[in-house]
């Protein structure tokens, strides 16, 4: 397993100081949004994680095969330009939702029969677009989305039937108050993880100290075979980052330790 960042926490001005700060806790690959190559400037970006000793696990985009054809042919067209990025990056995965999240989020109780042929035809051939360049796809597990409990992800992971199409996993799931019975369903299909935390008031907060207990869930995953990415996300809810990243660092490394 690797532990991997999520680079959100960092504005473009913090950037460069934000990377070299995390290579030097130990970190080796991360993860970004499309939108920090456009705001930032990809030889930018490539510059500043090759100096700070940088790889790139993920790209994360936004697709949306849920709105119909039009927005199926404008995702389809968008993955040939994350993939350019992909293969420039040397990133091995590309996270996908099945649609835009909140007030224009479409779940699985407004899909029709239409929408899933629609959305996983159109998830196809982006799947089989990427395959040509040993690209992969994990979804990530989201409320408002297809991918939004383990009923869902597995009709996807059925429907669409492409071997690299994989599960970003992120707990927890929609309506499923046992994260590790949801975990042990869908741990054969995760490539991917988000690792958060919460308070009991539902605010972000360390790994080791929310209402989840992620050794637990980390070992369910290692028990189904999993060896990928552990990637600690929204690293902003304390302060400074990069504290928080080097404590979150820590404690996933002693876990893996642990697993052997």
């Amino acid at each position: 397993m690797e532990i991997t960042f999520v680079d959100q926490p960092f504005n473009d001005a913090q950037y460069i100081e934000g990377m070299n700060a995390i290579g030097k806790i130990g970190y080796r690959r991360v993860e970004l949004k499309d939108g920090r190559f456009a705001s930032f400037g990809v030889d930018n970006v490539e510059k500043a994680l090759k100096d700070a000793g940088l790889g790139v696990i993920q790209i994360n985009t936004y697709f949306d095969v849920v709105h119909g054809p039009e927005a199926v042919e404008k995702s389809l067209a968008l993955n040939k330009e994350i993939i350019a990025l992909a293969v420039r990056f040397k990133a091995p995965f590309i996270r996908v939702f099945t649609g835009p999240l909140g007030d224009a989020g479409l779940g699985t109780d407004k899909a029709t029969p239409q929408i899933w042929k629609e959305a996983t035809d159109g998830l196809r051939k982006i799947c089989k677009e990427g395959a040509k360049h040993n690209i992969a796809y994990a979804v990530e597990t989201h409320q408002g989305t297809l991918a939004e409990n383990t009923p869902s992800i597995l009709k996807l992971l059925e429907m669409i039937d492409c071997p690299n199409f994989h599960v970003n996993l992120q707990i927890p799931l929609k309506g499923e108050e046992d994260v590790y019975e949801s975990t042990r369903c869908l741990a054969p299909h995760v490539r991917h993880t988000h690792l958060n935390n919460f308070d009991a008031t539902g605010h972000s907060t360390y790994l080791s100290e929310g209402v989840y207990d992620i050794r637990r869930e980390i070992e369910i995953l290692r028990k189904a075979g999993f060896d990928g990415a552990l990637s600690v996300e929204h690293a902003y809810h304390h302060q400074p980052v990069v504290d928080v990243a080097k404590r979150e660092f820590e404690f996933l490394s002693g876990i893996i330790r642990d697993l052997g």
